[in-house]
């Protein structure tokens, strides 16, 4: 499952990610985006872009694009 298909106040768990930037999966960790993270999608902006996300205690806004290499898995499965 992909972020676009989660509406505000749904929660995941990132399973992996989809491609393997280095650079910029390891900025996705040092925010605290890793497998095994749950994430709630608070709100998304009126254009679409960005989202913002809460994860462990922090609010995070991401771009759709940064965001679509999140590999999610729903909440309660």
């Amino acid at each position: 499952m992909k972020l676009r298909e989660l509406k505000p106040g749904d929660r995941a768990f990132v399973e992996s990610y989809t491609e393997n930037i280095s650079e910029y999966s390891n900025k996705l960790m040092e925010l605290g985006i890793s497998p095994g993270a749950e994430i709630r999608l608070l709100s998304i902006a009126p254009g679409g872009d960005p989202v913002l996300l809460k994860v462990r205690d922090f609010r995070i806004s991401l771009r759709r694009s940064e965001a679509d290499i999140l590999n999610l898995r729903p909440a309660g499965e």
